[in-house]
Order: structure tokens, then C-alpha cells, then sequence
């Protein structure tokens, strides 16, 4: 339903403004040919126009420009189309003014008058401008949302950076509490008990004082997922946990956690009482510029998992919009998918935007 009211909304908008610059053109021809006795003519001239005019304005709008003029090293097909529109308008508008006149309104037009070259270069220039002016107005209209949609991000991550400063109190004393734990099973000599302390401590510290950083080293991003899978080897002895993580990870840095979110995700759902065989699969890779995530968890096919229940949980609410504030919206992929008997999650960012 919301979707359908703001298609009205829109559509409305739309016509609209269209509405008021049919209105107003003629004015302009008015005023060139210094009376306004001929502003209802005018008038009606525009509207024949209009077919050409829209087609070509939506055309290279809202296909060309998001398609060619804004994707990399292909500015030479939106000038192609580009051309291709105008010259379509150029010469299908007389045709639709032609019509309009000689047919609706049954007055003398002559053909031959309106597809002489100073015609034909009058309307391209014409249109142009009127191109130019709609797209204008849409990307500014664009430009100003966006940048009340990024301050709106920024106070929604303010507020969010203060909770967990709060929050930080509660790791923090828990940090201490199994340090002094830790001794104590040291002195009992219960290794094993030890060990878990010992990684449970090391995420701790990595929350308390690598977190609050925008941008850590991807390699300490690996370090902390690699001591969770460590700590979860001790807890599930049962469970089979394939890696491909590369060797090198250069200096390329990333959002703080943000590869733990998916980690921690595959083991809370895939560790089910009711799984025979657990399994966690796990692929970090790199194509062109782009870092891609792989992580699958494998499922009892004859449970339908809650797919709500993940998308909505709090931790990948989250993640999400640390994504787009840090990345845009066309800075990241997220996919999800649910099959029988495995859960996928990719995650593809794009290196270029650090």
C-alpha cells in the first residue's frame, strides 16, 4: 500500500509540473512574437509537441543518464543515444504538430513549411534546454533529499556511537571479572576452561578498543573472527569449519566488525540440537576491487528457517546501516539466500569508496 500511494504521489508531481510548463512556454513564444493574441496557439503547439517532448525528457533522464553517463568508461554510448534521441525528437515532432493541426483542429499547415533546417535546429535547441532544465530539477531534487537522508544517518549515528559508549561499561567490568576468573581456573588447572576465558577475553578487548575506530586493518578483522571460530571449535566438537581466507591481506582496511556480524550469524543458526551434520563454510576473496564475503551454514532441510527473524535480528539491522552509511547504497551487495538445506550469505563491497 505504500509503495501504491507513493506512485500516486509521484505521478502527481510528474503531471503537475508538466501541467504548469505547458502553461508557461507559451508565454515565452508570446512574448518573442510581442502579443498575446497568440498565446492560445502557442499553447496548443506545445501540446502537440508533447508526445516527442516526454518521450524524449523520461528517455534520457531516467534511462541514459543512471545507465551510461553515471557507470564508468561509458560516456561514449550515452553520447551515442544521447544523439540518437534528440535527432528522433527533431524530426517526429513537426509529424505530431502536422497531425494535431491539420487533423484535430482542421487548420492549414503546411508541411513543407516546418522541415526547413532553421525549423528542425530551432526545435533541437529548444528541446535541449528543456531537457537540460527537467534533469536539472530531478537530480536537484536528488541532491537535496540525499543530503537530508545523510544528516539524518549522521545524528542516527551519533546516537548510536553515545549507546554504546554506555554500553561499553558492561564489557568493560566483564573484562576484568574474567581476568580474575582466568586466574583462578589457571590455579585449578583447568586448561580446557582456561583456554575459553582466554578467547572470550581477546574479543572483549577487540570490542572495547578496536571497535570505536571507523576503519581497522582487514587482517584484524580476520585475527578476531579466527579467535571466535577458535572458541566455538571448543564449545562444538561435532561441527566441521572450512576456511579459504587468503594468505596476504595487504593494507586494505574495513568497517570494524562488520565480517563478524556474518560469522556470528552462520554459528547461531547453524549450530541447531536438531542438525546432525554441523557445518560452517566460510570464503574471503577478492575480484577487480571488489572485497566478496562468502558464509553458509547448513540447516535441517525440513525446517523452514525464519528468514524474518534473521533480517530483522539486531546485529544485521546493524551492519546494514553502518554499510550504507560508510559505503552508499551502491558502495555494497548484500544477498541472502535460504535454501532446504543451507543458508548463503554474500557480502561484496566495494574497495574503491575507502
Amino acid at each position: 500500500m505504500k509503495r501504491y500511494q507513493l506512485f500516486i504521489r509521484r505521478l502527481f508531481i510528474h503531471l503537475a509540473f508538466w501541467i504548469v510548463f505547458s502553461l508557461i512556454i507559451p508565454l515565452g513564444y508570446s512574448a518573442i512574437q510581442n502579443s498575446l493574441a497568440f498565446y492560445w496557439t502557442n499553447y496548443l503547439v506545445t501540446l502537440f509537441a508533447y508526445p516527442t517532448l516526454l518521450i524524449g525528457n523520461y528517455f534520457i533522464i531516467y534511462f541514459l543518464v543512471p545507465k551510461f553517463l553515471l557507470v564508468k568508461n561509458k560516456l561514449h554510448w550515452f553520447i551515442f543515444f544521447y544523439i540518437i534521441t534528440i535527432l528522433f525528437v527533431v524530426f517526429t515532432e513537426p509529424i505530431t504538430r502536422y497531425l494535431g493541426f491539420t487533423l484535430i483542429l482542421q487548420r492549414d499547415y503546411e508541411f513543407y513549411n516546418i522541415i526547413s533546417t532553421g525549423y528542425l535546429l530551432t526545435i533541437a535547441y529548444s528541446r535541449q534546454i528543456h531537457i537540460l532544465t527537467f534533469g536539472a530539477l530531478k537530480y536537484l531534487k536528488g541532491y537535496v533529499l540525499g543530503h537530508f537522508e545523510k544528516e539524518k544517518m549522521k545524528q542516527s549515528m551519533l546516537e548510536t556511537e553515545l549507546n554504546m559508549l554506555k554500553s561499553q561499561i558492561h564489557p568493560h567490568f566483564l573484562f576484568n571479572t574474567l581476568n580474575n576468573i582466568y586466574s583462578l581456573i589457571l590455579e585449578n588447572k583447568n586448561n580446557l576452561a582456561a583456554e575459553s576465558v582466554e578467547k572470550v577475553s581477546e574479543i572483549l578487548r577487540f570490542v572495547l578498543y578496536k571497535s570505536s575506530s571507523t576503519f581497522i586493518l582487514l587482517k584484524e578483522e580476520i585475527s578476531i573472527i579466527n579467535t571466535y571460530i577458535d572458541l566455538e571449535r571448543l564449545r562444538y566438537k561435532n561441527i566441521e569449519i572450512i576456511k579459504e581466507f587468503p594468505e596476504d591481506y595487504g593494507n586494505i582496511r574495513i568497517l570494524p566488525l562488520i565480517l563478524f556480524t556474518f560469522i556470528e550469524n552462520a554459528f547461531k543458526h547453524g549450530t541447531s540440537k536438531t542438525l546432525k551434520k554441523k557445518q560452517i563454510r566460510m570464503k574471503l576473496s577478492f575480484e577487480e576491487n571488489y572485497l566478496i564475503f562468502n558464509v553458509e551454514n547448513s540447516k535441517s532441510p525440513n525446517i523452514q528457517s525464519n528468514m524474518d527473524n534473521y533480517e530483522n535480528g539486531i546485529g544485521l539491522k546493524n551492519a546494514i546501516k553502518r554499510l550504507k552509511l560508510y559505503y552508499g547504497e551502491k558502495g555494497y551487495l548484500l544477498i541472502i539466500n535460504d535454501e532446504p538445506d543451507v543458508f548463503k550469505t554474500t557480502l561484496k563491497i566495494n574497495l574503491e569508496l575507502l
